[in-house]
């Protein structure tokens, strides 16, 4: 799979999208919850409810490892349908699991109703 969905830091102007390179990106969507995370991130909870905005970038595979080092134990890294204007694909994303939802609210996780994080 060459196909990784951004929605936070790793998109386009935000402070790590470095580590993507100039790797192609175009806009889409997935569903999920958008929260702002006390540490002053984001996190998508994989719910089926909700519209969460970002990119698709075309990635090299072997890239994978460094994000998934980057991303941390907090995230899974799932496969999921992301839609952009020229239809829906199957992306990599990196989520929290919906049980960890309450312990981040609860914590200070403060919902982005919009889906859209910057």
């Amino acid at each position: 799979m060459n196909r990784l969905f951004v929605y936070g830091t790793l998109m386009r102007g935000q402070v790590r999208a470095d580590l993507l390179g100039d790797a192609p990106r175009v806009a889409a969507t997935t569903h999920g919850r958008l929260y702002h995370l006390p540490p002053g991130y984001p996190a998508i909870v994989d719910v089926p409810d909700g519209v969460v905005h970002g990119e698709l970038v075309t990635i090299d595979p072997a890239s994978l490892p460094a994000l998934d080092d980057y991303e941390g134990d907090e995230y899974r890294r799932v496969i999921r349908r992301v839609s952009t204007a020229d239809g829906n694909v199957e992306a990599w994303c990196y989520v929290f699991p919906p049980e960890d939802e309450a312990a981040w609210v609860a914590a200070g996780a403060v919902l982005i109703p919009s889906g859209r994080w910057a």
